[in-house]
């Protein structure tokens, strides 16, 4: 998968990872009432793709799911910042990046081959 693509998921990811959070420990909504609405919006298609995001990150060796956390989820804006956060330099941070987002194109690849099938 394209790194484009993988980069696009991601931002969407983010959003989608920092809208959902915990309001005062509490959810937004009750379970109960998230499963009494049974008709289909267009936020179901997100939060699958999200969804599936999410276990692609979740899925990557520590390093590299620390890497995506800090690429997309931490306030460091630079690429120092960034590297720095990691305790690498920007050029492995750079490398790393890379090849944390190979493998969310691979993983996304398969589960898209095993939807298929």
């Amino acid at each position: 998968m394209e790194e484009a693509i993988v980069v696009s998921r991601l931002i969407r990811w983010a959003k989608w990872k920092l809208g959902s959070g915990n309001h005062l420990g509490y959810k937004s909504q009750v379970n109960y009432v998230r499963l009494a609405s049974s008709g289909y919006t267009a936020h179901d298609d997100i939060d699958s793709e999200c969804i599936e995001t999410n276990n692609a990150v979740e899925n990557l060796p520590e390093l590299y799911k620390l890497l995506i956390r800090i690429e997309y989820l931490s306030t460091a804006r630079t690429g120092d910042e960034k590297a720095a956060v990691l305790g690498v330099s920007k050029r492995s941070y750079i490398t790393y990046r890379s090849t944390a987002y190979q493998r969310i194109g691979d993983y996304l690849l398969e589960a898209r081959k095993r939807k298929l099938q």
